[in-house]
């Protein structure tokens, strides 16, 4: 369900709402273990979006989502007993057309959070595998997008992250508890 609403010539009131049916059922044919999972998230988003000129917009969002901890094709039975990894994103920025049309600026601000992460714990030497802690991102994107001639477009995007870290997430490796928060998250480039 998605609608927007005019508050004002000016202002719109932007929203969705989304519910999800996911079943996933796994037959091996090697031997595994049949198994089945359902998964009935509901998300959302909302937001605002004021005209500053007829091509300038400044805008301010918040979303939702939920995701399984893996692939649904590659889901195993023992990651079907974890709940959803769930995200919240919030998004401000300026979004504008330039030179007749011919180009696109975009300038935003976000910070995204996700959690229920999963984890490997070592408990009596044996690895139990969890769902702990959050990583969390903080940056700004410019995206710019220009038509130089008919038939051809040219993009570039520079985003910059300044907080890309752990967050309430700490591992036990058998030998005692080590604290993740504040590192920075695997995947991450420099």
């Amino acid at each position: 369900v998605e609608n927007v609403f005019d508050a004002t010539d000016e202002l719109k009131l932007v929203g969705g709402l989304r519910y999800d049916r996911i079943d996933v059922e796994r037959e091996s044919f090697l031997g595994a273990p049949f198994f089945s999972k359902s998964y009935s998230p509901i998300t959302g988003r909302i937001g605002l979006v004021y005209s500053l000129t007829l091509d300038a917009n400044v805008y301010a969002s918040y979303s939702r989502a939920a995701q399984p901890v893996s692939q649904l094709v590659s889901l195993t039975a023992t990651q079907s007993d974890f709940s959803l990894q769930k995200g919240a994103q919030f998004e401000i920025g300026l979004k504008t057309s330039l030179w007749n049309n011919l180009g696109d600026l975009t300038v935003a601000l976000y910070d995204i959070k996700k959690k229920d992460l999963l984890t490997s714990t070592v408990i009596d030497n044996v690895r139990l595998n969890s769902q702990i802690g959050a990583q969390v991102s903080q940056g700004a994107e410019v995206a710019l997008s220009v038509a130089p001639a008919l038939g051809w477009r040219v993009e570039g995007n520079l985003a910059y992250t300044w907080k890309a870290e752990y967050e309430d997430f700490n591992e036990n490796l058998g030998t005692g508890v080590i604290s993740r928060s504040g590192n920075t998250s695997t995947g991450v480039p420099d």
